[in-house]
């Protein structure tokens, strides 16, 4: 767990790093609270094997209804 801990610190740093823009403590709190939810969002989706591209549910559509003739 500490190592995946001190993974993500490091990738959120250079997430930070790589984009430029100045940020607050407060926001860099709000930022990695904001990370922390989507990675273990991905953690509990994402599964072996599955492409990163793969829909995440089927898609659905409404089958159009045949407009009345007057």
């Amino acid at each position: 767990m500490a190592d995946n801990k001190t993974r993500l610190d490091v990738e959120f740093a250079g997430l930070l790093a790589a984009s430029g823009v100045p940020v607050s403590e407060e926001e860099r709190a709000e930022l990695r609270k904001a990370y922390d939810t989507l990675c273990d969002l991905a953690k509990r989706v994402r599964t072996p094997g599955r492409d990163w591209t793969a829909k995440p549910m089927p898609s659905f559509a409404a089958t159009p209804v045949a407009e009345p003739k007057e």
